[in-house]
């Protein structure tokens, strides 16, 4: 059994890293930024073609939160391989030979093929050249997606019984231009959308607090448009239980080049002002608070200084 309470490190699937000095009752964690790719992901396609639905570099923009009080919980494989912000039962049919025990019963799945593994890389190139086996894929599951779920929901679990309450932000990027299979195709986004499943995830109240911090930083932030939150904010928010789970979409041109791929200078501006934020939180919301009630959030919002 995993300790919350300490480091973690699984080779080739998660870095998990408990804040060195004082703690905050916050965690970021950045699902869909790892590079290192399993010995059995065998693609059709080569790696920059697969790389695509990649969020490049989130995962070093928010390792620097954890010296201002934050954990900070990274996978280390790719989302091509397994995707932790799908559903289990988000799985198309063409993509396995054989049963899938986590479908609906009734149904093989969904068709859109850019599920839990994807059948397509952009909705018409194959990922693979054939199925694969259930039991490969179910592999994937138990090795790679169960345990970054489960030390996520122990961590935060800690952080509420520690503090009162748990502040989560799952950690993502975007183009900045919507693609032209998403609602806003064609579309500039803002510089960060953030998300609580329009309150269902989070008290808004901490999502507003953190758009407060980030426009006082000259940022344009929308909130739950053009996304709502995925698979971990519907598992792993509870505000009812004072666990807050919200997500932020962060825009590339922010910090690299679209077309390269590569960083460029924004990236330790934006690196820095993230770590300001957090500092913010621990000055205000996040400094500790007797155990608390069941219900709403119990930490004061009020704007950031």
């Amino acid at each position: 059994m995993i300790d919350p309470g300490y480091d973690y490190h699984r080779a080739g699937v998660l870095d998990y890293r408990v804040a060195p000095g004082p703690a905050l009752p916050l965690l970021l964690d950045a699902p869909h930024s790892g590079t290192e790719v399993p010995a059995d992901f065998v693609p059709a396609v080569p790696k920059q073609a697969w790389q695509v639905i990649a969020d490049p570099f989130v995962d070093a923009l928010i390792e620097g939160t954890g010296v201002q009080g934050a954990s900070v919980l990274k996978a280390l494989f790719p989302r091509s391989y397994i995707d932790l912000n799908r559903g289990l039962h988000d799985l198309s049919a063409e993509v396995i030979v054989g049963d899938w025990p986590f479908w609906p019963p009734g149904t093989r799945g969904q068709q859109r093929g850019a599920g839990l593994i994807r059948r397509f890389v952009d909705w018409q190139t194959p990922m693979y050249r054939q199925p694969l086996p259930s039991a490969s894929a179910l592999r994937r599951v138990t090795d790679f997606y169960q345990p970054y779920h489960d030390l996520l929901a122990a961590a935060l679990k800690r952080l509420r019984q520690t503090f009162g309450a748990a502040y989560h932000v799952n950690c993502h990027s975007m183009k900045s231009v919507g693609g032209r299979m998403n609602k806003d195709a064609g579309m500039k986004r803002a510089d960060f959308v953030l998300s609580d499943r329009d309150g269902g995830s989070s008290d808004p109240q901490f999502t507003a607090w953190i758009a407060a911090a980030l426009r006082q930083r000259g940022y344009h932030v929308a909130v739950n448009d053009p996304f709502k939150g995925a698979e971990i904010l519907r598992r792993h928010g509870a505000p009812d239980n004072n666990i807050h789970s919200m997500q932020i979409e962060i825009n590339r041109r922010l910090y690299m080049d679209e077309a390269s791929g590569e960083k460029h200078s924004g990236f330790e501006s934006l690196k820095l002002d993230l770590q300001a934020v957090v500092a913010d939180f621990a000055a205000g919301p996040g400094r500790l608070m007797p155990p608390a009630r069941r219900g709403p959030a119990i930490h004061q919002f009020n704007p950031p200084a």
